[in-house]
């Protein structure tokens, strides 16, 4: 059952990061805007609604099923420097770039339309 669970919460991860490429070059493709939007508002609403991103929620309850030691409050980031690289990363920082990068995304996806 280990293996199942580890396989999940990979695969949780390979969409986070994936999501995480799609949230940075996203807003490139005006076709997808519609789409693109959705998805990117979801992501601070999550924060706000929930105080946790869900797939990263999930991904560590997973983890924690087969290793108590993984800590469920952790943020993606912080929990995959850290377990890939061994760089420790406060969570205010995370908080911080993740509402700048939020910002300058939905920036760039809406800006061309009042430009037009």
């Amino acid at each position: 059952m280990k293996k199942v669970y580890q396989w999940t919460a990979n695969s949780i991860l390979a969409l986070h990061v994936f999501l995480g490429i799609f949230f940075l070059v996203g807003w490139m493709f005006r076709s997808i805007q519609p789409l693109y939007l959705t998805i990117l508002i979801a992501w601070p609403l999550s924060w706000i609604f929930l105080g946790y991103c869900p797939l990263t929620k999930w991904e560590l309850l997973l983890r924690k099923k087969y290793n108590s030691a993984i800590n469920t409050n952790a943020e993606a980031i912080q929990y995959n420097m850290q377990k890939y690289l061994g760089v420790h990363l406060p969570s205010r920082p995370i908080y911080i770039w993740g509402i700048t990068i939020f910002f300058i995304l939905l920036t760039l996806s809406i800006a061309p339309d009042f430009l037009q």
